[in-house]
Formats: C-alpha cells, sequence, structure tokens
C-alpha cells in the first residue's frame, strides 16, 4: 500500500466512526436545556444527568477528531480535481472553523459536567449559553460552507459519487435554516429539520468513506 492509500483507508474509517459516535451523543445523554433556560432547570439537567453529559463530552470529542480525518481526505481530493480554483481552500478553512468550534464546544461541555456544582447563578447562565451557542450555533455554519462546496465541485466535476453532491447540499440547506433560528429568534428549530440535516450531514460522512474505499489505489509512479 502506498501512503496515499493508507491515508485514504484512515479517512473513510474516521467518516464512519464520526457518523456512529456523533449519534451515540443522542442517546448517551438527553438534550441540555434551552438556550434561555433557568439556572434552576440547568442545574437540575446537569444533577440528573452529569455523568452521561460527561460521557458524551469525550464521545464527541473523539467523533470531532475522526471527522478531521475525513475533511483531509476530501481537501486532498479537491485540490487534485480542482487546482488552480479556490474550492480547496474555502473548503479547508471551512473544515477547520466546523473542528475548531466543535472541540471548543465539547470542551465547554466538560467544563460545564465537571465544575458547574461551583458556579453561582450568573456563571452557570452565562456558561451554559455559551456552550450552546458554540456547540449548537456554532459549527453548522462553517460546516454549511463546507457541504456547499463539496456538493457544488461533487455536481459539477464528478469528484465524489453524484449522489453524496446531493446530499451534502440538503444537509447544508437545512444545517443553515437551524442555525439562523437558533440565533436569529428566541425558538429552537423543529426536531425533524435539526436532526434531519445532521443525519444527512453523516449520511454524506459515511458516503465519502465508502468512497475513499472504492477508489483506485495510487502507486508510487502516478502518486
Amino acid at each position: 500500500m502506498t501512503a496515499r492509500s493508507t491515508f485514504d483507508r484512515i479517512a473513510a474509517c474516521g467518516g464512519v466512526a464520526f457518523a456512529v459516535l456523533a449519534l451515540s451523543t443522542v442517546v448517551i445523554a438527553p438534550p441540555p436545556p434551552a438556550l434561555d433556560a433557568s439556572a434552576a432547570d440547568i442545574r437540575e439537567y446537569l444533577a440528573d444527568n452529569s455523568g452521561r453529559f460527561g460521557a458524551s463530552t469525550a464521545v464527541m470529542v473523539l467523533a470531532v477528531l475522526a471527522v478531521a480525518a475525513v475533511f483531509g481526505y476530501v481537501h486532498r481530493r479537491l485540490a487534485e480535481k480542482d487546482e488552480g480554483t479556490a474550492a480547496p481552500g474555502v473548503f479547508q478553512t471551512a473544515a477547520a472553523a466546523t473542528v475548531t468550534l466543535a472541540l471548543a464546544g465539547a470542551l465547554l461541555q466538560g467544563l460545564l459536567a465537571r465544575h458547574s456544582a461551583g458556579f453561582d447563578d450568573a456563571t452557570l447562565l452565562a456558561a451554559h449559553r455559551t456552550y450552546s451557542l458554540i456547540a449548537f450555533a456554532g459549527p453548522p455554519l462553517p460546516l454549511t460552507v463546507a457541504l456547499l462546496v463539496a456538493a457544488e465541485r461533487t455536481l459539477r466535476s464528478g469528484v465524489f459519487p453524484r449522489w453524496t453532491g446531493w446530499v451534502a447540499l440538503v444537509s447544508a440547506a437545512g444545517g443553515l435554516t437551524t442555525a439562523l433560528i437558533n440565533v436569529s429568534t428566541s425558538t429552537t428549530s423543529p426536531p425533524v429539520l435539526d436532526f434531519g440535516s445532521f443525519l444527512l450531514s453523516c449520511v454524506w460522512f459515511t458516503g465519502i468513506s465508502v468512497s475513499a474505499f472504492l477508489t483506485p489505489r495510487v502507486s508510487p509512479a502516478t502518486a
């Protein structure tokens, strides 16, 4: 196996791992209180779910690390197919922002799970609202950009299987709508829209991983 094929297979494992790990966080811990929840509601949730909330933090960190490998693989494929265009650079920037915000959200989640008992109400509310904004409204925005770039290049140049382009496009539209609702209004987005776009992103990552396994190996002479 060449270095490239090894990297591709690592990326493939990362996409499947992300889908499994990210979806498992939904089962490990119930959804946290809403952005505008009271300090009492937040304390009650953390008291009842502290261990599960902390466990979902660790799983989410692993999921983000796994998806970083897939982002790297997609960027390499875009750079090979679209050399000289802005697509690879835009995708790389958006992917890096997604990973950074997701890790920041996971770290804040861990902080809440371990140290919230010592917070006064004002600090608890500030920590919870900061966590909610970064974890739930932050990653979907740059991820939308990354998915749109991947969708456009897939549908136009066939860098990945065509069906993954449509999945990325629909997921991006749903994720952007969800993020805008969460940021600009006091209401939460419909669960069907929120979870549906998230589920589609998992399908896209898994599809990219399968594509990596099916892509012919590149020999050193042609790498």
